[in-house]
């Protein structure tokens, strides 16, 4: 699939081209006289996620999984529109945003917030390792069901620097957002099933953007940041609603698919043809 961005980025229709990885031929005259940490860094290297077989649900999702410059891109579609699959994209499309370092390599650290590590695990989870399974190449696996979920995930890009992206999984569990976030330093960050939580993720995690990787190390650059966040749509006076519609927060665009079912008459429903869920479902055939 050819990719529509001049971006370092991966994936595809802007996710790039994260199938020029080469495949590691030649093994034995590669690694002669490497110690396995430079084996294991070669590696790592030549390895990155095969993101082809993703499909955008649709305009919606391609506009916002294509948004690298607004602070907050809050994402907001019906049950089974394909926005988590659609932000895991996107992570990965903002690892390859990060200014490189003196040795090239692109480091970056996202948080997942979800309300629980039950939630998380039931869902998040399960959708993440359909395109990064726990054994993917060259990755790092830590944590468990109960607690926070590391994924390190690293490959080449198609400019010649690699990628080091970091994502760590968190449940609140009922605590406040500071007790669990303190002390964390990150890059970006990802509010899934954003209804489920409270307003003070906002503030708490807006305000902390960018403290990954020291400044120090991006040879004069700032550090690429964002927050995403996706939900369904939410009652009339949750606080989603406010900074989204009634009074937009500053910086957040705001993302929007069209419902799933549109009205046909008294009492009665039928599918949206323009309904990016459809189109979803039916590319997971």
């Amino acid at each position: 699939m050819t990719a529509e961005t001049e971006k370092p980025g991966l994936g595809v229709r802007g996710v790039g081209a994260m199938s020029d990885v080469q495949s590691i031929d030649g093994v034995e005259d590669r690694f002669a006289g490497m110690s396995a940490e430079e084996m294991a860094q070669l590696y790592e290297a030549d390895a990155a996620p095969d993101v082809t077989r993703w499909v955008p649900p649709g305009p919606v999702a391609q506009a916002f999984y294509n948004d690298d410059t607004s602070r907050f891109a809050f994402h907001m579609g019906p049950v089974g529109g394909g926005k988590t699959s659609t932000c895991i994209m996107k992570r990965l499309r903002m690892a390859s945003l990060m200014p490189p370092d003196a040795e090239g390599w692109r480091k970056d650290y996202l948080v997942v917030v979800r309300d629980t590590y039950r939630s998380a695990s039931k869902s998040t989870l399960v959708s993440w390792q359909e395109w990064l399974p726990k054994t993917f190449p060259g990755s790092t696996w830590t944590g468990g069901p109960d607690r926070p979920v590391t994924h390190v995930v690293r490959g080449k890009l198609p400019d010649g620097t690699k990628f080091e992206a970091t994502t760590e999984m968190v449940g609140l569990n009922g605590d406040r957002i500071e007790a669990v976030m303190r002390g964390k330093p990150f890059s970006s960050a990802w509010v899934n099933e954003a209804a489920d939580l409270q307003r003070d993720v906002l503030p708490f995690l807006g305000q902390r953007l960018g403290r990954f990787p020291k400044l120090s190390t991006l040879q004069g650059k700032m550090p690429y940041a964002q927050m995403i966040a996706d939900f369904n749509a939410p009652d009339l006076d949750h606080w989603l609603r406010e900074v989204c519609v009634d009074k937009p927060l500053e910086g957040l665009k705001f993302y929007q698919q069209p419902s799933g079912l549109v009205r046909a008459g008294e009492g009665a429903y039928a599918p949206n043809p323009l309904a990016e869920n459809v189109k979803a479902l039916r590319s997971e055939e």
